[in-house]
């Protein structure tokens, strides 16, 4: 039975920047199908002396969510490693609707009253999910100090998407299936600037990752795209708190 399923990462914190607001129709639109997982990511610049606060109450709304939220799917967060103000939030949800139900949780409101008016800064990067892929195991991961986390930025050349598309996919899913220290790959495009690419990676440990390196596929994904872009980075990242409810495998147009 295949699990189209779980993903969409996230702390919520979308509305911390974002305010939903409804318009009235005189006309009934036809219900559009919402079954396109919601993929968020954010950068947080969060104090020393607020990070306490930070990720005590993301634990709560955290575990609360993935345990009594069913399109809640996975959560995120990880801090820069050359900068430990600076936090990654990486969420999935089963969809739209799901995310919403999410939104308006005691717990989420509860991390916003604690936190919101506390950060420095926010960015905010609306995604398009491409693939969202983990180990069938739930994941519950809290100051791994082996696991390894990288968020890498791929610009794609005009005219290359599908192409990159194809060869990414594949590779991504071959490192689940065959690669034991593989524990999550997201994959998406940003809205309106579809050359633009995020993958949030989650790796056992060190040595995981450069057996990943060493991999047929991995070498294959490189050779293949290496003509293909136009720029690529990859932030290391200290793990804080990496939650997921396993067995997401989701793959556009699949």
């Amino acid at each position: 039975m295949k699990k189209y399923w779980k993903m969409l990462a996230t702390t919520s914190l979308l509305c911390l920047m974002m305010a939903t607001g409804s318009a009235k129709s005189t006309t009934v639109e036809p219900e559009v199908p919402d079954n396109i997982p919601v993929y968020n990511l954010f950068t947080f610049e969060v104090d020393q002396a607020v990070q306490p606060a930070f990720y005590d109450n993301g634990y709560q709304n955290f575990t609360k969510s993935l345990a009594n939220e069913s399109g809640t799917w996975a959560m995120n967060a990880s801090t820069d490693k050359t900068n430990s103000n600076l936090v990654y939030v990486a969420e999935i949800y089963e969809n739209n609707k799901a995310y919403e139900i999410h939104k308006k949780s005691p717990q989420y409101n509860a991390f916003i009253d604690a936190v919101g008016r506390h950060l420095n800064s926010r960015t905010f990067y609306a995604l398009e999910p491409v693939a969202l892929l983990t180990k069938e195991d739930s994941l519950a991961l809290v100051n791994d100090t082996q696991v390894l986390v990288n968020l890498a930025m791929v610009k794609v050349k005009p005219g290359y998407n599908e192409d990159f598309s194809r060869v990414v996919v594949d590779e991504m899913k071959q490192s689940i299936a065959d690669e034991p220290g593989v524990l999550a790959m997201y994959a998406g495009q940003v809205k309106g600037d579809k050359n633009t690419w995020y993958f949030y990676e989650i790796y056992a440990n060190k040595e995981a990752y450069e057996k990943h390196r060493n991999t047929w596929a991995f070498k294959w994904y490189i050779s293949e795209t290496k003509d293909m872009l136009t720029d690529k980075s990859i932030t290391s990242m200290e793990a804080k708190l990496l939650m997921h409810k396993g067995a997401i495998n989701y793959e556009v147009n699949k």
